[in-house]
This record gives C-alpha cells, sequence and structure tokens, in this order.
C-alpha cells in the first residue's frame, strides 16, 4: 500500500462491447481519475489487437497491457499474467469474465497477491458454456472478495458455497464519460427518420439476451408503424435476420451492428427494450434512463420492473389504434390460429373418414345385409383365361404350368396370351406349351397392356373371360369360385382375393403385406353391403358382353371393368375363395413406379367414368366410389397442407413443431427405406413407415402424371419374386 494511492491491476478479455466491457471502463476511469495506478490486462486474439475497449482505456489514463494470444492457449496466458503480476507487484488484482476468473487469478493468488472478481452475471447456454460456468463459479471460492451486480446472484453464490463473508453485493452505476447527442443528431448517426417510432434494443446478439424475444414479438406488431433499431453484433446475427424473414418482419428491422459509443445514440429511441433471460444490472438501462428514453424489460435479474409506469409512458408516445384494447390483439392472434388450425382438422379428418370412418360405416351397413348363398350351380360355362405379358421369359413357364392345373374342364377352357411385343424369347417358351391348349396372340408392336386386351378380343371364344398376371399364382379352385359368383345374373364382374406372400428368399415388403390385407378386407365388406369398385389387377372374371367393350390404351381395364359393370345393371363382387398369391416387392423403388403407373391410369379412368360420382344418379355406388376411391387419392395432398398448417402452428404450440419433428424423421427413414440396397431384405421398422410414406408421394406424382399432357406411363410388369402358395408363407 502506497498511502490512499493504491496499484490496481484489472485482468479482462474483451468480447464485442457490452455491459461487461462498460463496467471496466466507468470502475478503471473513476479509479484513475482517484488518483490510483491502474492497469488493464487485456487478453485478445492477436487480430483484435485494435479492440476498442483498449484504446478507450488509454485515453481515459489508465496504462493497458495488450496480451495477444489465440484463444485457447490457456498456459501462455497465465505465464503472461503471473509476469505481469510479478513487474507491477499491483495490491489488488481484479478479475472480469470466466476465463480471467478461472485461469489468471490463479497466478496473482499464488503470488501472495489479494484477488477481487465482479459477477456481471452468467449466460446459461450449451454444455460448454455450462461447464466453463461451474468451473468459474467454483473458482469464486479462492477469491478474497467477490462482488456482485444484484441480489439474486448472491443468494446463488452463497449455495455455490462462497462464503457469505466475501460476497459484496454493489449494484453497477453510470456516470456519464461523453455527451449524449440529440435526439436528431442521433438519429441522423444510426441512419433514422425524424418521424418515425422508433424501438430500441442494444447489446450482444446471443441467447442469453433474448433478441429473439423482441423479433417474436414483432409478429404481432405488422401492422403498427414502428421501426426497431438494433444495435449491437453476435453469432446470432444471422439467424435472427432470417428468423425476421420468416415472420414477415424483415422491414421493421434496421441492423446496425457495432457502434462506437452507442451509449451516446439511446436518445434516437422512443422506446427502449431489454429482452434478456438472465442480467446482472444492465448499463444499457442507465444509458436509457440518462437519455429519457422509456425502457419496457423482462423482469430478471437485478432489473427492477415498474410495468404501469413504462407502459403509461409508452402508450403515451406510440401512436397505436385502440392501445388499450388487449381483446383486439387476442382476437387477431386467435384468428390467425384459425385457419391453421381449420386446415389441419380439415386434413385430419379425410384421413381418418378415408381409412377409419368409411370401412366402420360399411361394417354397420353390412349388419343388415343378409350373406349370399355360395352354392356352387351345376352348370360350366365356357371360360376364356387372358394373360397379358411383356418380356416374361423368366416366369412364364411356372405361370402356364400353374393355370393348367386350375379346377376347371379342359374343354371348357381356352388359355391365350397376349405378347405385347415381347423381345426376350417369351414367345417361344409359350409355343411350346400349344399341344397342351395354349393360344399365343402376339402383338406386331409394343403399346400396352389395355391396347394388348382390346386386341385380343376377337380371339375370345369363352362366356366369361378370366384376367390374370403372369407374376402371380392362381389357387387351383380359383377360377371355378370365380364362375360360379357369376351364376348370380346380378353379378357382371368377380375380383379374386390377392393373398401377400413372402418371396422364396424371404426378402418381402412388410408395408406392402400390411396394405394388401387391409384392401381385401374393405372390398369383403363393400360386396357384402353393394359391389366392389374396383377389381384386383392380378386375378379377375367378367362376363364375355362387358369384356367386349372398347376400353381407350390411357386407361385400366381391371379398375373400369367394375365401373362398365355398373353402368350396365351388374355388381362387382369380392370373392373370397378365388385365391391369387402375390408376391410381395422387395424393392420400394419398383414398387413406386407402379404406384405411380396404375394411380395415373386409374385416376384417368375415374375421369372417363366420373358419372358415375353423381349420387342422384347412381346412390350408394356413387358414395362409395367417391369414398374408396377419390378420398383416398385426394388425402395425399393433405400432406402439404398439414405441414403448412403445423409450422404456422409451431409458433405457439409445442405440439405442432413436435409433429414437424417427428415428420421429419419419418421423411429420413423413408429415404433409407428408398436407397436400401435390394438384395437386402427391409427390415419392418423401415419398411412400413417408408412402403405408406412412398405410397402417398407415388398418389401426388401420378395426379401429376394424369393432369398432365403427358400420357401414362407404358405398361412395365411388376418383376415379383416367385413365390410359394403354403399355408406358412401365405398371409391373408
Amino acid at each position: 500500500m502506497r498511502g490512499a494511492v493504491m496499484s490496481l491491476l484489472h485482468v479482462v478479455a474483451p468480447g464485442e462491447v457490452g455491459g461487461l466491457e462498460r463496467v471496466v471502463h466507468l470502475l478503471t476511469h473513476g479509479q484513475a481519475l482517484a488518483g490510483n495506478d491502474v492497469h488493464v490486462a487485456a487478453v485478445v486474439d492477436p487480430a483484435g489487437a485494435d479492440h476498442p475497449l483498449i484504446g478507450t482505456l488509454a485515453s481515459g489514463g489508465v496504462t493497458t497491457h495488450p496480451i495477444l494470444l489465440p484463444g485457447r492457449a490457456y498456459r501462455r496466458e497465465r505465464a503472461a499474467i503471473n509476469d505481469l503480476c510479478r513487474r507491477l507487484r499491483p495490491d489488488v488484482v481484479h478479475t472480469h469474465g470466466y476465463r480471467p476468473d478461472v485461469v489468471d487469478a490463479g497466478a496473482a493468488q499464488q503470488l501472495g497477491i489479494p484477488t477481487v472478481t465482479t459477477v456481471h452475471g452468467f449466460t446459461g447456454g450449451g454444455w460448454k458454456n455450462r461447464l466453463y460456468e461451474r468451473l468459474q463459479r467454483r473458482a469464486y471460492r479462492r477469491f478474497d472478495a467477490v462482488v456482485v451486480v444484484s441480489r439474486p446472484l448472491v443468494e446463488r453464490l452463497i449455495q455455490d458455497g462462497v462464503p457469505p463473508d466475501r460476497v459484496h453485493c454493489v449494484q453497477n452505476a453510470w456516470q456519464e464519460t461523453t455527451p449524449p447527442l440529440d435526439r436528431a443528431l442521433a438519429r441522423r448517426a444510426l441512419g433514422l427518420k425524424d418521424d418515425e417510432f422508433v424501438i430500441g434494443w442494444v447489446g450482444r446478439l446471443s441467447p442469453e439476451k433474448g433478441p429473439d424475444v423482441l423479433v417474436d414479438a414483432l409478429a404481432h406488431l405488422t401492422d403498427l408503424p414502428v421501426t426497431v433499431s438494433v444495435v449491437g453484433n453476435g453469432p446470432q446475427r444471422d439467424s435472427l435476420a432470417s428468423r425476421a424473414q420468416r415472420l414477415g418482419v424483415e422491414r421493421l428491422v434496421r441492423w446496425h451492428g457495432t457502434v462506437p459509443e452507442a451509449g451516446q445514440r439511446f436518445a434516437a429511441f422512443d422506446v427502449f427494450v431489454l429482452s434478456s433471460h438472465t442480467e446482472g444490472t444492465p448499463i444499457v438501462l442507465f444509458e436509457a434512463m440518462a437519455a429519457g428514453v422509456p425502457i419496457v424489460t423482462t423482469r430478471v435479474g437485478g432489473v427492477p420492473l415498474r410495468r404501469s409506469t413504462l407502459a403509461g409512458a409508452v402508450r403515451s408516445d406510440l401512436p397505436l389504434r385502440a392501445p388499450d384494447n388487449p381483446d383486439r390483439w387476442c382476437g387477431r392472434r386467435r384468428a390467425m390460429m384459425l385457419l391453421p388450425v381449420v386446415v389441419l382438422g380439415g386434413s385430419l379428418a379425410l384421413w381418418v373418414y378415408a381409412y377409419l370412418g368409411y370401412p366402420a360405416i360399411l361394417k354397420v351397413l353390412s349388419l343388415f345385409r343378409s350373406a349370399v348363398p355360395s352354392d356352387r350351380p351345376d352348370q360350366q360355362p365356357s371360360i376364356s383365361i387372358t394373360l397379358p405379358v411383356y418380356n416374361e421369359a423368366a416366369v412364364i413357364a411356372g405361370t402356364l404350368e400353374r393355370i393348367l392345373e386350375v379346377d376347371y374342364p379342359a374343354e371348357r377352357r381356352q388359355i391365350l396370351v397376349v405378347s405385347d411385343a415381347s423381345t426376350d424369347g417369351t414367345d417361344d417358351i409359350v409355343r411350346r406349351f400349344a399341344a397342351r391348349g395354349v393360344d399365343l396372340l402376339r402383338m406386331p408392336e409394343r403399346r400396352g397392356k389395355t391396347a394388348a386386351e382390346n386386341a385380343a378380343r376377337p380371339y375370345l371364344t369363352g362366356d366369361i373371360i378370366v384376367n390374370t398376371d403372369a407374376s402371380v399364382r392362381i389357387h387351383p379352385d380359383a377360377v371355378r369360385n370365380l364362375v360360379a359368383a357369376l351364376a348370380d345374373p346380378s353379378i357382371g364382374v368377380a375380383s379374386g382375393r390377392d393373398v401377400s406372400v413372402a418371396s422364396l428368399d424371404a426378402r418381402a415388403n412388410p408395408g406392402e403385406h400390411a396394405y394388401v390385407g387391409y384392401e381385401m378386407w374393405v372390398r369383403d365388406l363393400e360386396t357384402r353391403v353393394l359391389g366392389i369398385v374396383g377389381a384386383s389387377g392380378c386375378l379377375y372374371a367378367i362376363r364375355r358382353d362387358l369384356h367386349m367393350h372398347f376400353m381407350p390404351e390411357a386407361l385400366s381395364r381391371d379398375f373400369g371393368a367394375a365401373l362398365v359393370a355398373r353402368e350396365h345393371g351388374f355388381r362387382s363382387v369380392s370373392v373370397a375363395p378365388a385365391i391369387c398369391y402375390v408376391p410381395r416387392s422387395d424393392s420400394l423403388r419398383r414398387e413406386y413406379r407402379r404406384k405411380v403407373r396404375t394411380m395415373a391410369r386409374g385416376l384417368r379412368t375415374l375421369w372417363d367414368k366420373r358419372r358415375l360420382l353423381n349420387p342422384m344418379r347412381h346412390g350408394l355406388f356413387a358414395w362409395m366410389l367417391w369414398s374408396h376411391k377419390l378420398c383416398r387419392w385426394l388425402t395425399p395432398w393433405t400432406f402439404l397442407l398439414m405441414a403448412a398448417a403445423l409450422a404456422a402452428l409451431a409458433r405457439w404450440h409445442w405440439w405442432a413443431a413436435a409433429t414437424l419433428g417427428l415428420s421429419g424423421a419419418v421423411a429420413l427413414v423413408t429415404a433409407i427405406g428408398w436407397l436400401w440396397p435390394e438384395g437386402r431384405p427391409l427390415p419392418r421398422l423401415i419398411a412400413l413407415p417408408a412402403y405408406a410414406v412412398s405410397g402417398n408421394i407415388a398418389a401426388l406424382h401420378a395426379w401429376i402424371r394424369a393432369l398432365g399432357r403427358q400420357g401414362t406411363a407404358l405398361w412395365e410388369p411388376t418383376r415379383r419374386r416367385s413365390s410359394s402358395p403354403t399355408a406358412g408363407q401365405a398371409s391373408r
């Protein structure tokens, strides 16, 4: 000690000029004016040697000692402080901030120099910052005195184990060091207009300062003539600008960045906002008070909040429309939320109706319908089994062997293979079955499945036409059961029951299996109520007169068959005993392409037969066609609507944000399923959501294709693995 004069060494690692840096400036400036020998060691990055705090301190009579080191050179930093303490032999070392508290104070303590720290507050944040602050609070126990700037910090430090007699609450104070600018000059310096109502915000753009709170609040003031002047910089600068743009308030915000002597410009504001999540006693409040600017602040740290006084001051200056009517703002928010709620609710209602409500209604209606007797008649009408193929050399022989084994008299049965200009030797294989009653019709050029079926009509001899597919396996009794159903004169189309089976090597898609089972259940209910609205393309039988009707090549004959039957007064039914084993696809990409193709053709078929959607003329059938087909095909569009609604609601409701996050996770799972190697089994946990999501995306793609000028894709048979129809592998 040198009489009344002390040698003081302050240690600081300054960042953006903020509250801590201004406290150091005011404190050292006052101590120097009192005649003390004041030194400041400023630990800065080599690129920041010209930090504004260093120049400001030097101009005020404070001796500065820049220590130029990279961010994590802690040993070199501690050695530099140790050397400085040995040279200066200060009476007291005063540290500011967690880095000097943890790294540098120990050097002075080892030399027996009393140490003091000022606790400006804690910011929290990520795990790394919280770890640093925890180390800082433990370090406080070794200080001779700990100065805190607010009463809540006193209680916090005592709880952390700092001896109470060492904790001293000295709230921040403010002294004018440079004269403030008047309103006109301050606004000119910030580029603000004289007639604007300006909300000011000054600080570091970091999470603990809560600038996001201010930006979010602006979303409720978009119809008010206000300008927000943000002075400061920090890590959240870019994200805040993006947030303002997303909320549509970017036109209200002026980003000034770091402004030297920002305290001189407070007079430019009509009101000052402090939106911090954590604070000690912020200097900016004193600067706003000195400029006579009303303040609105969060109740945090050592900040007193007199809400009524501040609100009155703001309202006397801010030209609001009906400012004292909070119900108006609540009503406006409710109105903003109403549309997304309605959209979300309507979209969910459509999904629930299409997949749960419609089958539930069918179930209730079926209770009032008596089951139709399934007696097998003695007559055995002649039949023609048609098999459209394209490049099926790998499976056609096995398929024909199975068809020849069906339980139906050979003399009453015609088998016609229609080759859509196959190029892989399929036709040669079929010709080898000619002696066993298999006929071949080869198309001169490839034109698609429907065109091939149209071309085959003159060659069909049977009274009943049975249509099937090369990739499936027909149960021996299936054809007889279909023909038996058509003995009812009211039935025009009898559809087989698809049974999804695993491939021989177990590479199967569980998602497809689940959907096929659900679809067959719905068709059974429709059959009991009135009839199905579309036949299975894998296996169905139709009366000859109905089959002879021309079907445009861009349409789907299996879906159109049920619609043609209805136009002529017949019903279409699903025949449960007519089993057709359908191997499940092991490729999500192939299944996607198939769905796009079949749904696009289905949409065009429905448009061609749209008169059947008229409930005034077709009653119950029209309702079933709307519910089973059109409602389902419309539901994928609600994905887009629901995403937009959830994004709008996520600002106010955690569940909306959580649902969006969950949707993102499902999308990620779908992407994994899409990229999954085709030779490897797809896990059920991935297969189920991937199949559902890709199916809905395929529906959107099909809509675009069906509504576009380009035609539907040319028929490309689904390449399925050979399957075994044993009971152990089949699952209905």
